[in-house]
């Protein structure tokens, strides 16, 4: 163990099959959490970092916001004590920059090749499957020849759907049943149309070094995030779709079997100690996920009883936590919030239209699925995201703005909050700021 910020840490590192990394490291988290050595725990889950220092990184960050609302006295912690176990999961990242860097009509095919051939090698490594970087390979083999061939491109989609191990998760509105499905060919064709997101609300200067952005395109504003696909048209740019959209599957996948697997097993251990603390939920990205399945738990054993959960700007569907009865499908965590709840706390939900990472994924569904959305990936698409909408097809939900510390929130157990980070967050992983340490805490204090 270790002391990070004031905070009692221990790190519970497991690998993409879910195995544990150090079983010491496990036993000393049961040792320690379980039998008093702290009232709360906070688990935490980072997103897709595939590099561990990048983790550790917002792990520190997120410790000494924490810490500096504490030592201000802002949280109505009382004397309660907060320890915290951060999960480390090998995630890949999406391609960062636009396949095609400027107007599509500048660049040449070969270019374009090249650029995506260079995407192909950055996913090495990332995909279960045995075979992945076998397939990859042959994929990048065939990229020269994409925008001629229509052989070709149901030859480069046989390769990239079978990355998959197992096909995307039901919580994407039925998208599996497209993206298995369709032809090769008509798949990168329904991907290869330029992807324009709609223009971000205002933004006024808050005093303290925000840009007034007015309405600026979410590509023009985009900072730090993981674009998930480009913004031009072309066949390149529909196979670096494909292949971006294939890793958030994979991602989310894993996301789902080391929360349900390996850590939702710890922390119930943990809750079984002699002397248990509260457990609380926090991730970021893809980690939300994880920490969701978490708190939902594998099928046939009794739940694991949660305190608050805090996902900051997750990547997975809007529709999650649905029951069905306004028109969106019912929620995969639907059970999660369902009375009984499994939080006798809150659960917060950032989100923004200004995420890109989660707001390009979902408009990609939808042209998979053959949507004509006016708003690709807002509210109104079945194809959504929680970190792009909030929770939709919710009833327990309901929206609150991020408050400065202080602020009195009137959290209560079992509803949900989705939390407009539209002034605050300005993107992906920009999620680090004295209000979103705040309301995590204030979370923890209303369970």
């Amino acid at each position: 163990m270790s002391d990070l910020h004031g905070f009692p840490y221990i790190e519970f590192q497991v690998d993409k099959a879910g195995k544990v990394i150090d079983p010491a490291e496990r036993a000393r988290a049961v040792n320690l959490f379980g039998q008093g050595a702290v009232t709360d725990l906070l688990v935490l889950s980072h997103g897709w970092n595939n590099d561990m220092a990048e983790a550790r990184t917002l792990y520190d960050r997120l410790l000494a916001a924490l810490r500096a609302c504490v030592v201000a006295g802002t949280p109505p912690l009382g004397d309660r004590q907060l320890g915290v176990l951060a999960v480390l999961w090998p995630s890949k990242k999406f391609a960062e920059k636009s396949l095609i860097p400027g107007q599509a009509a500048s660049i040449d095919s070969g270019e374009m090749a090249d650029a995506l051939m260079e995407h192909i090698d950055t996913l090495k490594g990332g995909f279960d499957d045995p075979e992945a970087d076998k397939k990859l390979d042959e994929a990048r083999e065939l990229s020269p020849r994409l925008a001629d061939s229509p052989t070709a491109q149901r030859e480069f989609v046989r390769l990239v759907r079978g990355l998959l191990t197992r096909q995307p998760a039901d919580d994407e509105g039925n998208t599996d049943d497209y993206f298995a499905a369709l032809d090769g060919h008509d798949l990168l064709q329904r991907l290869a149309g330029p992807v324009q997101l709609p223009t971000t609300p205002a933004v006024s200067s808050d005093g303290g070094g925000a840009q007034n952005l007015g309405d600026a395109p979410a590509s023009d504003v985009a900072g730090g995030a993981a674009s998930i696909g480009g913004f031009f048209s072309g066949i390149a740019s529909a196979a670096s779709n494909l292949l971006n959209l294939t890793t958030y599957y994979q991602m989310k996948e894993r996301a789902g079997m080391i929360g349900r697997g390996a850590v939702h097993t710890l922390v119930r251990e943990i809750a079984d100690g002699p002397k248990p603390p509260k457990i609380h939920l926090a991730g970021h990205s893809f980690g939300a996920r994880l920490v969701t399945s978490v708190a939902l738990g594998p099928d046939g054993q009794p739940p694991v009883r949660i305190g608050s959960m805090t996902l900051l700007q997750a990547a997975f569907s809007h529709n999650a936590f649905s029951d069905g009865s306004t028109g969106h499908p019912v929620g995969v965590f639907r059970r999660v919030v369902a009375a009984p709840p499994r939080l006798s706390g809150p659960l917060l939900v950032s989100h923004t239209s200004r995420d890109l990472a989660v707001g390009l994924a979902y408009p990609l569904a939808s042209r998979i699925a053959g949507q004509n959305a006016a708003r690709l990936g807002d509210a109104s698409d079945p194809y959504g995201g929680l970190g792009r909408n909030g929770a939709q097809g919710t009833p327990e939900a309901s929206e609150q703005d991020f408050g400065k510390p202080g602020t009195s929130y009137a959290f209560k157990g079992g509803r949900v909050y989705n939390m407009n980070g539209e002034m605050l967050i300005l993107d992906h992983s920009d999620i680090i700021h004295p209000e979103t340490a705040y309301a995590l805490l204030a979370a923890v204090a209303a369970s």
